[in-house]
């Protein structure tokens, strides 16, 4: 019968005759398996084994004639087509998980082909990939749409069929080949084979080639390193002083290091290559040397050899040079290292040298007969010495004595010039004031700081020790273990003179433990009245807490009162007007009469409840103000006419003066108002009829104020009488009162009013001559204002009373002595702290100026200028650290080197250091005692 037709075209470059006989060999397969084969047939198949035999031999010359891994790569996708025949082939390469496409073939004519180098997948996730890993067998999928676990993407919808075999070194899966066609059913068992063989090829010439890039790069590391010996030993013999040369084994030259270069004057490339003896050596000395070399090659050591060498130009110079032999990895003399050393210098010293001697001998000679002749006179010498001697010896005698007779202890010792600490007198008082021997200090200098000196205090006198080996004066007072048991007290008192190359100390101890043993019952007895002034500050505060209580409370009680008195009083006003109005009907001349004086009393009680109630709110710290820029021109005339009809009344004259420097002023207006009616009404009130009052504007440009004075030709004030003048509820004279109706509340409204604005009131009077009312306003708000007048919104007299309680110096008016007293700036936001630590410092002579956050202690110290800077380090606006640093960046040089204390109650490992680093010069840590404060202020005041 006739081989069957296969129905698969071929694509190039295939070799159509093979691509016959494969297809051909699969139908006699199929036929076989149903016995409908011939001999014939049967002949057939066997001829196609052997071609796809013969095309797998030829593929692994051609895979194997190569080592680089990617020309083998390459190589693959090649020969492929000789042996099974498919559409599209690819080599993928396995890293960890995935898989990566390296090398493709035929997917241009189905898709770009950049989408294809793209292409990679997860071996875990891709069934195909994972069996195939597995098992390490090959794989073929008829018809990929059946296959549910094929992975179909757009890149791959035109594969129909699939065959793959996984490439494996050394039992490990590394790779995969993948044939693709666009034919179902297209690779049938035979290309399973075959595909699996030429997979084992392709896995033995990458095998070699990996093998073989391994290998160069294990020998290129090699050579690497053979190149750094080189160059290490080139370095080495180029920078020794010796002279070196390597010579073959005949005394040709082959290295020639830099000492030789410059001894001998040749270079390198002159040496190269000639005999090192008939380059160097005189000719007297070549027969002696070659007869050195044959002896080396007797393996004999080579000699110590000493002769002159020959430098280029013409020198001569003694060497002493000697032969080593270098042995190859075989046992041979492969080369002969020479070195060489200069000995002529060393001659010429020697020469030098026995020439000096020479000179010494005759010069010892002549001076011996010299001395024969001076023999008498040296006698006559040592006889006068003996008696100096004599004299020295009685005078150190009365030394003894007079050592002896004083209380202190009395040293002399040096330190030699390798440090060590020598003894060389000690007065016999070291025994009574230790207990112990004077030899035992004197056989060991390190007895008295190692025993002696308490162990609590050593680090002290080691300290001492060291101002004296720098040459400088010392005194210390440390404490003393006697041989008994009893610690007594000392002053240590030494200084320095150097003496033959050595430091001479000398020194007194003095037994001081009495006057320490008073010191510290002084202490005890001031810790003692510190205690007793704390509690008793303790029992002030008290007492001024219940005080401020009961003020409050009072202030409290006044404002609610006068605020529920306004309710009725409104009423009896308002139905006053109403029938006055005659809304209810006319009535007679009596009852109008009435109405007015029920009306003209209610109004003074109104006036009276207001005054009453402004005073209460600003005691209470609830009165707020409202500052904007205001006019000033404005606000003197409005306030003029509220007063013009009492002044017209009493036929006053009334007269205004403006300073046309200043128009605007920052204040609230209403308040401005009512400071300057009450001060015009009181200038109306006392003043006689057709008298005269003013109100005058003006600036001062030194202290930047505005002034306020209302003045009057009036009855005036006593100079008694000024110092209550400003207190509420009190009038100065009660005959007075009769005479001229009045509370007594205006003056104070108008001192505190001022006050809120921060500024103040004063007064000038004279008896029947008239007063000067004069009211001083800041042109600008001050910074420590501006913190509480947000815009348009105001502030509280509850802020202002605060700065005015703790804002400035502890103590309300500045003396002379006060200003001379340190100022302490306490940066501290706890309430406790800030009482405990001001009165503390009170008492102790300092004044104390506090804020209450970082930002307001930067403003205050550039106001103020402190001795000292306290300053915690949590606080609100700023914290400490933050104002600690900007302090000493500040461009005020005297504030930038204020001593700054900074106290925290964290105590964590490194807060020391950051306060230090930020700029402070100390640290407290919560709690910490007051005594330590306060010797640390005193430190650095």
């Amino acid at each position: 019968m006739t081989l069957p037709q296969n129905s698969r075209t071929p694509t190039e470059p295939f070799q159509p005759r093979l691509l016959q006989h494969i297809a051909n060999l699969e139908a006699l397969l199929a036929e076989a398996k149903q016995g409908e084969i011939g001999p014939d047939e049967l002949l057939a198949t066997e001829w196609i084994q052997n071609s796809i035999a013969a095309a797998l031999y030829q593929a692994s010359l051609v895979l194997n004639s190569s080592l680089n891994y990617e020309e083998v790569l390459d190589r693959l996708l090649e020969q492929l087509p000789h042996i099974i025949p498919h559409d599209a082939a690819s080599i993928m390469l396995i890293e960890g998980d995935m898989a990566y496409t390296v090398r493709w073939r035929g997917y241009k004519q189905f898709l770009a082909e950049d989408d294809w180098v793209s292409l990679h997948f997860n071996i875990t996730r891709t069934s195909t990939f994972q069996t195939m890993s597995q098992t390490a067998r090959p794989l073929v999928i008829p018809s990929v749409e059946l296959d549910q676990n094929w992975v179909t993407i757009p890149e791959t919808s035109w594969i129909k069929s699939y065959l793959g075999a996984p490439i494996r070194i050394r039992e490990q899966v590394v790779g995969f080949i993948n044939l693709n066609s666009s034919i179902p059913a297209f690779f049938g068992p035979a290309d399973l084979k075959s595909l699996q063989a030429y997979a084992d090829l392709a896995a033995m010439a990458l095998g070699n080639a990996r093998l073989y890039d391994q290998r160069r790069r294990e020998v290129m590391q090699q050579v690497r390193a053979l190149k750094r010996e080189r160059n290490f030993v080139s370095a080495v013999l180029d920078t020794v002083g010796t002279l070196v040369m390597v010579l073959t084994r005949q005394g040709r030259i082959i290295r020639f290091n830099r000492a030789c270069e410059q001894m001998t004057g040749y270079s390198f490339e002159e040496a190269k290559g000639k005999y090192w003896w008939d380059l160097l050596l005189p000719a007297e000395e070549i027969e002696t040397t070659q007869a050195e070399f044959k002896k080396l090659g007797l393996d004999q050591p080579s000699q110590r050899n000493e002769c002159y060498w020959i430098t280029k130009d013409g020198r001569r110079r003694l060497m002493v040079w000697s032969n080593k032999i270098l042995l190859s990895h075989k046992g041979e003399v492969e080369y002969i290292l020479n070195s060489a050393v200069d000995l002529t210098e060393r001659k010429q010293m020697e020469e030098a040298l026995r020439e000096t001697r020479d000179k010494l001998e005759q010069r010892v000679e002549e001076r011996t007969l010299e001395l024969s002749n001076a023999n008498a006179i040296l006698v006559q010498e040592i006889a006068e010495r003996k008696r100096a001697e004599l004299v020295v010896r009685d005078s150190e005698e009365r030394f003894r004595q007079v050592i002896s007779s004083i209380a202190d202890h009395i040293y002399m010792s040096k330190i030699t010039e390798d440090g060590q600490h020598v003894n060389l007198y000690l007065s016999p008082n070291i025994e009574k004031l230790t207990g112990y021997p004077v030899e035992k200090f004197m056989a060991d200098a390190g007895f008295w700081p190692a025993v002696v000196i308490h162990p609590d205090d050593r680090a002290l006198a080691a300290a001492q020790l060291k101002y004296l080996s720098l040459n400088q004066k010392s005194e210390a007072e440390y404490r003393l273990i006697k041989a008994d048991g009893e610690i007594v007290w000392v002053r240590d008192s030494a200084e320095v003179q150097l003496k033959d190359g050595s430091r001479m100390i000398y020194g007194v101890v003095s037994d001081i433990t009495r006057r320490k043993e008073a010191e510290i019952a002084l202490l005890e007895e001031r810790a003692l009245l510190a205690q007793h002034v704390a509690e008793r500050t303790a029992d002030l505060r008290q007492a001024n807490a219940a005080l401020a209580r009961a003020g409050r409370l009072k202030d409290e009680f006044l404002a609610s009162m006068s605020h529920e008195l306004r309710t009725p009083l409104n009423v009896i006003l308002g139905m006053s007007e109403v029938l006055r109005l005659s809304v209810y009907g006319s009535l007679n001349q009596d009852q109008l009469n009435s109405l007015r004086y029920i009306e003209e009393g209610g109004r003074h009680l109104l006036a009276l409840i207001n005054d009453i109630l402004d005073l209460s709110k600003i005691e209470a710290d609830k009165l707020d103000l409202v500052i904007s820029e205001i006019s000033i021109k404005d606000v003197c005339e409005a306030s003029l006419r509220l007063i013009n009809q009492m002044a017209q009344h009493k036929r006053i004259k009334v007269s205004l003066h403006l300073d046309e420097a200043v128009t605007t002023l920052p204040a609230d207006e209403r308040r401005l108002k009512q400071i300057l009616v009450n001060l015009l009404t009181n200038a109306v009130k006392f003043t006689p009829e057709e008298g005269k009052i003013g109100l005058e504007v003006t600036v001062d440009d030194r202290l930047d104020i505005v002034c306020f004075t209302v003045w009057d030709t009036g009855i005036g004030i006593s100079a008694k009488d000024l110092q209550h003048l400003f207190q509420p509820f009190v009038q100065l004279d009660s005959k007075l009162a009769r005479q001229y109706d009045g509370t007594g509340l205006g003056l104070a409204l108008v001192s505190r009013l001022a006050e809120m604005h921060g500024g103040s009131v004063s007064v000038e009077s004279e008896v029947d001559r008239g007063s000067r009312f004069t009211v001083s306003l800041p042109r600008s708000i001050r910074a420590s204002l501006a913190e509480t007048l947000p815009g348009s919104e105001g502030f509280t007299g509850q802020s202002l009373s605060l700065a005015q309680e703790r804002g400035g110096d502890s103590s309300p008016a500045q003396t002379g002595q006060e200003v001379s007293t340190p100022l302490i700036l306490l940066a501290e936001d706890n309430e406790a702290n800030i009482v405990t630590v001001s009165d503390f410092l009170e008492v102790n002579g300092y004044r104390v100026l506090v804020a209450r956050n970082g930002l307001e202690a930067l403003e205050r110290a550039r106001e103020r200028l402190p001795a000292v800077i306290l300053m915690d380090v949590q606080m609100p606006v700023m914290d400490g650290l933050e104002a600690i640093s900007r302090i000493r960046k500040d461009d005020l040089p005297a504030l930038a080197t204020v001593p700054i204390i900074a106290v925290t109650a964290l105590a964590m490992p490194g807060d020391e250091e950051k306060c230090l680093n930020a700029g402070a010069n100390a640290y407290l840590s919560k709690p910490f005692s007051l005594r330590q404060l306060l010797a640390m202020i005193e430190t650095l005041a």
